[in-house]
């Protein structure tokens, strides 16, 4: 099911007229999916929990690497990723014993299938990244950053455009204590690198169900953001279904949005440390003028 947008992928200038936009419309929330972190080498969204699965697997029955990957397989083709996402939560509690703390452990696991064992400081940005970087230098505080990935490419990228860490830093809750000058990073689903930690990692359909319950800080700041700001949405699919709730479910005023889908090579990850490879420029961006009465 296609979010309420109408889509095409224009040439470069369509590009140049897209930051034309951007650069005009005021206010501007930028939404950053697993797309521009696959730019350095981190896995994709489906990848990801691909390999979530067939460890998750080989803990719970000490299966041969062969038949864990297909399994892992056949539970993808049989469900949507949030669905295989509770089956890997499921078997590191099988694994850990119902009496025994498993939080902990399941974060372990997702920092380690994410960062493939390696240190998160060998991950660079990529050329999205830094250009989302430029950007919000370019246009100042009009410009938010919100994302649901739990890397710190995003913070990378600015400290690396000219804002200091102090400035550039992961936020996972909505503030009003915001110093001026800085560029925070809102991370929807929690943030973590092999260092640090912050916020529980929202990776299953339980999570996203409970985010759900009441009126969490995420949709609050995400129904507010597309009221009141044009959006671009960034190396995004658009199957996260919270994000799909939240563009079906808000009204308000009509605001325009837009998405940038990022093409990713057939082999992302080159050699034990990420390399950052530039794939196509801001011509193979998506761009969509998205009108709707409140």
């Amino acid at each position: 099911m296609m979010p309420p947008m109408g889509l095409v992928a224009p040439s470069g200038p369509a590009a140049l007229e897209l930051i034309d936009a951007l650069s005009s419309t005021g206010h501007v929330a930028v939404f950053v999916g697993s797309g521009v972190s696959a730019e350095s080498g981190l896995p994709a969204w489906r990848d990801f929990i691909l390999g979530l699965l067939v460890d998750a697997f080989n803990i719970a029955f000490d299966a041969e690497e062969e038949a864990a990957r297909r399994w892992a397989d056949s539970i993808l083709d049989s469900q949507q990723v949030t669905g295989a996402a509770a089956v890997v939560r499921a078997l590191h509690l099988k694994a850990s014993g119902s009496g025994e703390p498993v939080e902990d452990k399941f974060a372990d696991a997702l920092v380690k299938g994410l960062y493939g064992g390696l240190e998160s400081s060998m991950f660079q940005p990529g050329p999205i990244a830094r250009a989302l970087a430029a950007l919000r230098r370019e246009l100042g505080s009009s410009v938010v950053i919100a994302t649901t990935n739990y890397d710190d490419l995003l913070e990378k990228a600015l400290r690396d455009a000219g804002f200091s860490r102090k400035e550039a830093r992961p936020h996972i809750r909505r503030s009003s204590r915001i110093a001026a000058g800085s560029a925070p990073v809102f991370h929807l689903h929690g943030f973590a690198t092999t260092k640090e930690r912050k916020g529980r990692l929202v990776l299953s359909e339980e999570e996203y169900t409970r985010m759900q319950v009441g009126r969490s800080w995420q949709e609050q700041y995400v129904t507010d953001l597309l009221r009141t700001h044009s959006c671009l949405f960034v190396g995004t699919s658009l199957v996260d279904p919270n994000l799909i709730r939240y563009l079906y479910g808000y009204g308000g005023r009509s605001e325009r949005h837009w998405v940038v889908f990022a093409r990713q090579s057939d082999d992302p990850r080159s050699g034990p440390v990420a390399k950052a490879t530039a794939r196509e420029r801001a011509g193979s961006c998506g761009r969509q003028g998205h009108r709707r009465r409140g």
